[in-house]
C-alpha cells in the first residue's frame, strides 16, 4: 500500500503562481490608451461635427487605427461632456439675467419710493395756504425798489408758470411726441447702456447752436416760491426732439456716438474700387463727421488690396492729425480696428506685433477697441487660443483700451467671453453682420447673448452692401461681384423696400435713413460705409430719432416676406 506524501515541516513548498484566465489577459491587451496625438484629431474633427454617421465613423478609425467602437464610445463621452458644458453656460446666462433684472428691479424699486417721498412734498406744499402778496413784498424789499409790490403784480400774472404749462402744454419740456406710450420710451433710451453726455459746445451739433437761442434765457426766477415763468414766444416755435443727434452710447469704458462709419472701402480696389484720387473726399466725409458728432471709425488692418494693405489705417490717422477745428480731437475719437488671423499669427506675441504695426501705421498712441476680426475656429482651433491670449496682451500692455471680436456665432462668442474674463479683461463689444436682411435666428441669439453679457454688438452691413438703399433693381444692378449677390436677392425685396419707402416718406427721410435707424432702434451700433461726402451727409439724416414700435414691426414682417437673405460671411463661427 503506498503511503501518502507530507512534507516536513522544514521543508519549503514552492508557492504556484496564480494562473489567469486567458480570455482576461485578453481583453487587457486589446484594451488600449488613445494617443495624444489621436485625441486631438478627434477633438478638431468634434469641433466641426459632434455627431459622426456610421460610414464616417469606419472611415475615421481606419485613419487612426482604432476600432470603431473605440471611435464611437470616444464620441458619445465627448458629446456628453460637451453637452454638460452647454447647460452649464445656460446656467450661467440665465442667473445673469436674473440677476440684472433683480438689479433692475431693486433700482426701480428705490426710484419709486423716491418718486412717492417727492409727490407727498408736493402735495403737502400744494395744500399749505400761500400769500404770494406777502412773498412779493420780501422780495421787492430786498430788491430796493420804492413802489413795493405793485410793480411785480402785472408781470406775474402776464407770465404763467412752469406748473401750468406743464399741465396745458407738453411743449414747455421740450418733447415732441405721438403718444404716451413715446413718453415711457424716451424715459429709457438704450437701458443701461445709453448716456447722454454732452458734445462739445464749440460742435456744429451743439444744443447752443442747433437751437440758436440762449437756453439760460428762457427760463426766468420770479419769486422765492420756486415758480419760474417762460416767455412765451420762443418756447412755442422751439420742439426738441426725444434722442439728440449728439446722443452717446456705452461701448465698455468708451463713450461713443450712436452710429460709426465703416472705413472697408478706404483702399479696397476689387469691391469698392477706390482710387487715390478719392483721398481728398475721404477728408472731407471725415471731417463732415466729426463735426457732427461722429467719433466712431472702424478700420481693419486688412482693408486695402496689394501694395494698398492697411491704407484704411493710414489715412484714418493722417485725417486725425490734419483735422482743422477749434479743438483737439484726438482723444475723442475712437478707432476701432480689427486684426486679421491669418496663418502666419500663430502666437500672442505676433498678435500683439500686428497691433503695434497698426497703431504705428496711424501715429495714435494708443488704440480705442483692438478687436480680433475673425475667429479660426472652424479650421485651426489650436491657432484660437494664441489669438486670444494676444487680446489679453495687448489689453494688459496698454495698447488698446478695450477688445472686441468681429464673426463670432453664439458659440464661441461665450466661450472667449468666459477666457477673457477669467483673466480680468472685459469683452465689450461683439461685430457683426446685423440689417434688415440679416437677421435670422442666429443673428438674434447673438445679440440676446450680448445684451445678456454687456457686450455692445456693432452691426456692420446695415444697408446689405448697398441693396437696402433703394437705388438698384433686378434690372439695374452693381458691377463686379456685387452684381452677382445682388440677382440673386433683389427679386424677392419688394414688400421690404415698400414698407421703407412708405416710412421714409411718412417721416420725411430717406430709405437708407430708416434702414440705419432700424439698427439703432434695435439697440445696436452700426457701422454704414462712407465714400463720398453725399452718402455721409444722408447717414447722418439717421440720427436724432427713433422708429415707433409699430414702424419696427412692420418693417420685421416685410423682412420676414424676403424669401431669401443676405449670404452670411463664411468667417462666422457657430
Amino acid at each position: 500500500m503506498e503511503r501518502e506524501y507530507h512534507p516536513a515541516a522544514h521543508e519549503e513548498v514552492a508557492e504556484q503562481p496564480p494562473q489567469t484566465p486567458r480570455k482576461k489577459k485578453n481583453k487587457m491587451k486589446n484594451k488600449r490608451r488613445f494617443s495624444d496625438e489621436q485625441i486631438r484629431l478627434l477633438e478638431s474633427i468634434f469641433e466641426s461635427e459632434t455627431k459622426l454617421e456610421p460610414r464616417k465613423k469606419l472611415q475615421l478609425a481606419r485613419d487612426l487605427g482604432l476600432q470603431p467602437r473605440q471611435v464611437a464610445i470616444w464620441f458619445q463621452n465627448r458629446r456628453a461632456r460637451w453637452k454638460s458644458k452647454q447647460i452649464e453656460q445656460d446656467y450661467r446666462t440665465l442667473r445673469a439675467n436674473y440677476d440684472n433684472l433683480a438689479s433692475r428691479f431693486e433700482s426701480l424699486k428705490k426710484e419709486k419710493q423716491t418718486l412717492m417721498l417727492q409727490l407727498q412734498s408736493l402735495s403737502k406744499l400744494l395744500a399749505e395756504p400761500h400769500d404770494i402778496n406777502k412773498d412779493r413784498k420780501g422780495l421787492d424789499t430786498g430788491g430796493g425798489s420804492e413802489s413795493g409790490d405793485t410793480k411785480c403784480e402785472p408781470e406775474a400774472e402776464a407770465q404763467p408758470s412752469i406748473q401750468q404749462a406743464g399741465v396745458e402744454d407738453r411743449g414747455f419740456l421740450g418733447l415732441q411726441i405721438e403718444n404716451d406710450r413715446d413718453i415711457e420710451h424716451a424715459a429709457q433710451p438704450g437701458d443701461e447702456f445709453m448716456s447722454m453726455d454732452g458734445y462739445r459746445n464749440d460742435s456744429p451739433a451743439s444744443p447752443e447752436k442747433l437751437c440758436g437761442f440762449d437756453s439760460s434765457a428762457c427760463i426766468t426766477c420770479l419769486s422765492s416760491s420756486n415758480r419760474f415763468a417762460l416767455p412765451s414766444s420762443p418756447i412755442k416755435s422751439l420742439k426738441f426732439p426725444l434722442f439728440w443727434p449728439w446722443q452717446r452710447v456705452k461701448v465698455g469704458p468708451l463713450t461713443v456716438s450712436p452710429m460709426g462709419f465703416g472705413t472697408w472701402a478706404w483702399g479696397n480696389q476689387l469691391l469698392w474700387g477706390y482710387k487715390q484720387s478719392m483721398d481728398s473726399e475721404l477728408e472731407q466725409v471725415f471731417n463732415l463727421a466729426v463735426e457732427n458728432g461722429i467719433n466712431l471709425f472702424d478700420t481693419a488692418d486688412s482693408y486695402g488690396t496689394g501694395r494698398l494693405n492697411g491704407q484704411s489705417e493710414k489715412l484714418l490717422g493722417k485725417f486725425i492729425r490734419e483735422f482743422r477745428g477749434e479743438k483737439r480731437i484726438e482723444d475723442e475719437i475712437v478707432i476701432a480696428t480689427k486684426f486679421a488671423a491669418y496663418p502666419w499669427r500663430l502666437t500672442p506675441g505676433q498678435f500683439v506685433q500686428a497691433c503695434r504695426a497698426s497703431r504705428d501705421r496711424m501715429q495714435i498712441e494708443q488704440i480705442g477697441i483692438g478687436q480680433l476680426h475673425w475667429s479660426t475656429a472652424n479650421y485651426a482651433p489650436p491657432q484660437e487660443l494664441a489669438l486670444w491670449g494676444g487680446l489679453v496682451a495687448m489689453y494688459e500692455q496698454g495698447l488698446v483700451k478695450a477688445v472686441g471680436v468681429s464673426n463670432y456665432g453664439p458659440k464661441q462668442l461665450v466661450k472667449i467671453y468666459d477666457y477673457l474674463k477669467a483673466r480680468g479683461v472685459p469683452l465689450c463689444s461683439a461685430q457683426v453682420q446685423f440689417s434688415l436682411l440679416s437677421k435670422g435666428e442666429v443673428q438674434m441669439e447673438i445679440k440676446n447673448i450680448c445684451d445678456s453679457l454687456g457686450i455692445r454688438l456693432i452691426s456692420y452691413s446695415p444697408l446689405g452692401l448697398g441693396m437696402l438703399t433703394g437705388k438698384y433693381t433686378p434690372s439695374r444692378l452693381p458691377s463686379g461681384p456685387r452684381g452677382l449677390l445682388f440677382k440673386q436677392i433683389l427679386p424677392g425685396l419688394e414688400p421690404l423696400l415698400v414698407s421703407l419707402r412708405e416710412i421714409a416718406e411718412k417721416r420725411s427721410k430717406t430709405v437708407p435713413q430708416v434702414a440705419i435707424n432700424w439698427c439703432i432702434s434695435k439697440g445696436t451700433i452700426p457701422i454704414p460705409g462712407v465714400k463720398s461726402v453725399k452718402q455721409a451727409q444722408e447717414n447722418l439724416g439717421a440720427l436724432g430719432w427713433r422708429l415707433s414700435s409699430n414702424e419696427l414691426l412692420q418693417l420685421d414682417c416685410a423682412a420676414q416676406q424676403s424669401p431669401r437673405r443676405m449670404i452670411q460671411n463664411i468667417f462666422q463661427t457657430k
